[in-house]
């Protein structure tokens, strides 16, 4: 079945404290999604990477990152407030990290894919598609374990085989845009990938098949995050790729997924919308953009709750804590935050 929806018209090892690789980190209640922040706590800023993605682990006690001068990608221990492990061993800046959903493994990319061990640090396999993949713009865990997506700007997608040790390819479609961001839905069935020619590619995860298109953005889709009871799909796009155009508003699209129909545009934002992240319980939507504001939306009315003066140059990361408690950003200022949710979010 294919489908084609329009708008409906609307790792070193241990480290001393976390304050010595981060530019910052601040811990920020909320005490209502409508009112602003208040600080409680920072740590003072020291020299750091540019921030790129942000992954916590299944059981909340662990934080990993990436991006940077260095290359390296680093795991931190929230508990400790300790750098865990730095891990080396990419050519380029890592673009995008992932956990494993038993939390065992984390991914990371650049033009290969690196998988590594959370309890030591190391390197288990790297990952390569050939010479023709390019950069690998993003990577995601199947809900199962079972499967590795990634997807790049060179138009591959990819999924991978993780139960054999071999990690072996096991299918590759070579399209006709680039890939900038890959998201499986909570059952596992469909694959979401966002594309440089502004679209959303739907794929069937079991049979391989393409399922649908999903049109409606005026900008290339960087991000693309399923709610966590698999009945919407969130994705943002970005302003054209030159460095000197003025940014624009940008818009984060709603598609419903059992109909695949677009049920809301949210606007704000006015620069490129990087990451997206749903809080478990699917009630606030948190977006990070080249803005340097984290907005978060109230995924019920479409709504604005609140929006996060966070970082000093653009944000272009969040994730959100598995207990719900906790949201990370991170920007190209070099820091990463913390901001604390209230409870029943």
């Amino acid at each position: 079945m294919k489908l084609i929806i329009a708008p409906q018209r609307e790792c070193h090892t241990r480290s001393r404290l976390l304050a010595s690789a981060l530019a910052a980190l601040l811990i920020i209640s909320l005490p209502s999604v409508a009112q602003e922040p208040k600080l409680q706590l920072a740590i003072t800023e020291s020299k750091g990477n540019y921030i790129s993605s942000l992954a916590f682990s299944p059981d909340r006690k662990s934080l990993v990152a990436s991006g940077g001068e260095d290359k390296s990608v680093k795991l931190w221990d929230l508990t400790t407030a300790r750098c865990l492990a730095t891990c080396k061993g990419h050519i380029q800046p890592a673009r995008i990290v992932a956990f494993s959903p038993d939390g065992r493994t984390f991914a990371s990319c650049e033009y290969s894919i690196k998988l590594w061990d959370r309890a030591t640090g190391k390197n288990l396999a790297t990952l390569r598609a050939g010479p023709k993949s390019g950069y690998v713009n993003s990577v995601a865990f199947s809900p199962d374990g079972k499967i590795l997506a990634s997807g790049g700007e060179r138009r591959t997608l990819i999924l991978w085989d993780l139960t054999d040790g071999r990690y072996t390819p096991v299918f590759a479609s070579e399209g006709k845009t680039a890939i900038y961001a890959v998201a499986f839905s909570p059952d596992g069935k469909f694959l979401a990938v966002g594309c440089d020619n502004n679209t959303v590619q739907v794929w069937d995860v079991a049979t391989r098949d393409h399922f649908g298109t999903l049109k409606g953005h005026n900008g290339a889709v960087r991000c693309v995050a399923f709610s966590p009871d698999g009945k919407l799909l969130a994705s943002g796009d970005s302003d054209p790729f030159n460095p000197k155009a003025p940014p624009t508003e940008r818009s984060i699209l709603f598609w419903h997924v059992p109909t695949w129909t677009q049920v809301a545009a949210l606007k704000g934002h006015t620069g490129s919308i990087f990451s997206l992240a749903f809080t478990p319980d699917g009630k606030i939507l948190a977006s990070a953009s080249r803005d340097t504001t984290v907005r978060l939306w109230d995924v019920a009315t479409s709504k604005n709750t609140v929006t996060l003066q966070a970082h000093m140059a653009m944000a272009t990361a969040v994730a959100i804590s598995p207990d719900g408690k906790t949201l990370a950003s991170g920007g190209a200022d070099k820091t990463i935050k913390l901001w604390r949710l209230q409870p029943d979010h």
